[in-house]
């Protein structure tokens, strides 16, 4: 059975919409990393931090968790957000903590930390 071109268009249509949708969930999360409620902060982290694993796992090119591909663009976004919630924020130390250890539980994140800070 063929598709047919109006179908084709019809699932574009809805790729690209999902995209748009995903793109403004993932900009409200960086919003929400600027909150001053340290609650929320390590809630959107942790959500990002997962939307840069499944990123890398459905990855077109990738094959698993280990294929070599990390999701970057969204991860140095977070990464640069969390950076300056921190310095704007002295008193921030939850955020701090909750980073640390993300980053000290993963090779990878560490990694990436410092080179999109470098």
């Amino acid at each position: 059975m063929k598709k047919s071109k109006s179908g084709d268009q019809n699932q574009l249509q809805v790729v690209l919409w999902l995209r748009d949708i995903y793109s403004q969930f993932n900009d409200l999360l960086l919003n929400i990393l600027r909150n001053r409620t340290p609650t929320l902060q390590m809630m959107a982290f942790d959500m990002l931090l997962e939307f840069v694993k499944y990123e890398a796992y459905f990855h077109p090119n990738a094959e698993g968790f280990n294929s070599g591909f990390f999701s970057n663009n969204l991860y140095s976004k977070t990464i640069i957000v969390v950076f300056k919630s921190c310095h704007i924020n002295n008193n921030n130390n939850e955020l701090k903590s909750h980073t640390i250890s993300k980053l000290n539980e993963y090779a990878d994140l560490k990694m990436y930390f410092y080179k999109d800070l470098g």
